[in-house]
């Protein structure tokens, strides 16, 4: 009873503890965290711009040009009497070309001095978007949409940041933790964020959905987002004098996965490698101001960011590697769960390994379809550099452990996706034959196994039978001997008990 006491109090005393902590956090810490981590006033943060990849493999291919057909979208969106996008898609398929084409624009409402535009219930916020067919390789056509945000939706990514929370506990097994406003202001912040890329994404499921839309994969569709800022360079060395300011939770200060374009100063490309945490999401970021075109002949700004994103309306020839590359990792990614599946495989359990090895030879097939002709197509062209590299933008490392202010080509950012492709392609495509000789194998192990047991069943079956058979021959062979039997004792009887000499039936014949 008193360790009872005792643990009560005890109790008692530690939720005092956390009341009163939580109490001094949200009265000397909530103010300045909240101010610190809000937007300055004369800071302007911007979300533009919005790039996703679809890809379609030969199994979509049909059921997205007859989708397209039914919608009958033209190619440019401006005349009427323009192409309509499923016939350039249907015509780069039949005469199996490869390149890129404009596949023109989608509209809300009719604009301006647009003739006959396509016009289509778009996303919340949007204001247009832009397609683009990329054909890389022969088996898997890539179609890009640019989803272009209204001028009046692009500060919506700001609300989060400015305002206010406070601090509250959230349980743990042997404690509470305080759940800062700085972590508030970066999960809605990432939720509003996302929110739009997750929209844009159900859109093209709702209308000309392919691979990742049809295999409930919409988070590794590969998306690129354009943020710009007005006062602030992001991914400086400057020292960060507050330690979580709104930079902070952008996670736009120094990374060591930040590249810059060789095309523009002062514009990053940021993306994640699929090797270690499958994140398929990318970004562009820049300070408006600091943005510079740069070529041999020029360098020029751009002076707003409608024209900004007008140029990088070219970014669909370099977005299209990418998706190759995702789209890799993402079949790979199902490979090696087939390969983990079969070697979970219960060889003693005859019954579910039947049923396992049915459901691993299901996804196997689907794989199969998309797999092997892929990466041999994905192969040839990461072999070709000048093809595979040809119209795409340049990134190089922000900060490289070169002293050399020279470009070098190997330090490309897309120079090291083709050589890692060319070299994981091969290892891929041993694995896939691995598995798929490893499902045959079993699948006759099994086969064996089954029919041994079935052939043991029919044997002692067909053992019973005989003995069965032998038992009702020998009782029926009986049971005509005991009938014979007891017939000529029953034919004796009758002999002897009726049958008289004639002589002695009628005296009256003599």
């Amino acid at each position: 009873m008193k360790k009872l006491i005792q643990k009560i109090q005890s109790i008692k005393k530690q939720k005092a503890f956390y009341r009163n902590s939580l109490k001094d956090y949200r009265t000397n810490f909530d103010p300045k965290d909240n101010k610190d981590s809000m937007i300055p006033e004369d800071e302007e943060l911007r979300q533009n711009c919005i790039w996703i990849s679809e890809v379609y493999p030969p199994e979509y291919i049909n059921e997205l040009i007859s989708n397209l057909k039914k919608l009958n979208w033209k190619s440019t969106g401006s005349f009427s009497n323009s192409n309509t996008i499923h016939d350039k898609l249907t015509d780069f398929r039949k005469n199996d070309k490869k390149g890129w084409s404009n596949l023109g624009y989608l509209f809300s409402s009719p604009k301006g001095l647009i003739i006959n535009p396509n016009i289509c219930n778009l996303p919340e916020g949007v204001d247009y978007i832009h397609l683009s067919l990329s054909q890389l390789i022969s088996s898997t056509s890539i179609i890009i949409f640019r989803f272009v945000i209204k001028d009046e939706a692009t500060q919506r990514i700001e609300k989060p940041l400015n305002d206010t929370y406070i601090t509250y506990n959230e349980k743990l097994i042997n404690g509470v933790k305080h759940i800062t406003p700085t972590e508030q202001k970066t999960k809605k912040f990432n939720e509003v964020r996302n929110k739009i890329i997750l929209d844009c994404k159900q859109w093209i499921k709702l209308f000309v959905g392919g691979y990742y839309c049809k295999n409930h994969l919409l988070n590794k569709m590969p998306s690129c987002e354009f943020v710009t800022l007005k006062e602030n360079s992001p991914f400086t060395d400057k020292k960060v004098t507050i330690p979580f300011d709104f930079m902070h939770i952008l996670k736009f200060n120094y990374s060591s996965n930040t590249w810059k374009f060789e095309e523009y100063e002062g514009l990053y490309f940021q993306f994640n490698t699929p090797q270690r945490i499958f994140n398929s999401k990318m970004e562009i970021v820049g300070k408006l101001s600091d943005i510079r075109y740069k070529s041999k002949n020029e360098t020029r700004s751009s002076s707003t960011i409608s024209s900004l994103t007008n140029e990088l309306r070219f970014l669909y020839s370099t977005l299209d590697k990418f998706a190759l590359y995702y789209l890799f990792y993402t079949l790979k990614v199902q490979l090696a769960e087939i390969r983990d599946e079969i070697s979970n495989i219960k060889i003693n359990n005859i019954n579910k390994a039947n049923s396992q090895l049915r459901n691993i030879s299901f996804k196997f097939a689907i794989l199969e379809r998309n797999l092997p002709i892929f990466i041999t197509e994905l192969k040839d062209i990461c072999k070709n550099k000048e093809y595979f590299l040809e119209n795409a933008f340049s990134f190089y490392k922000l900060n490289p452990n070169s002293k050399s202010t020279e470009k070098d080509e190997s330090e490309n950012l897309l120079n090291k996706i083709r050589l890692t492709l060319l070299d994981d392609s091969e290892r891929v495509l041993v694995n896939y034959n691995y598995v798929k000789q490893s499902i045959n194998t079993i699948s006759s192990t099994i086969n064996s196994l089954t029919s041994n047991k079935y052939s043991k069943i029919n044997l002692w079956t067909q053992v019973i039978m005989i003995f069965l058979s032998i038992a009702m021959l020998f009782l029926a062979v009986t049971n005509i001997i005991n009938r014979d039997e007891k017939k000529n004792k029953m034919d004796k009887a009758i002999i002897y008990k009726y049958y008289h000499p004639l002589e002695e039936s009628s005296p009256n014949l003599h």
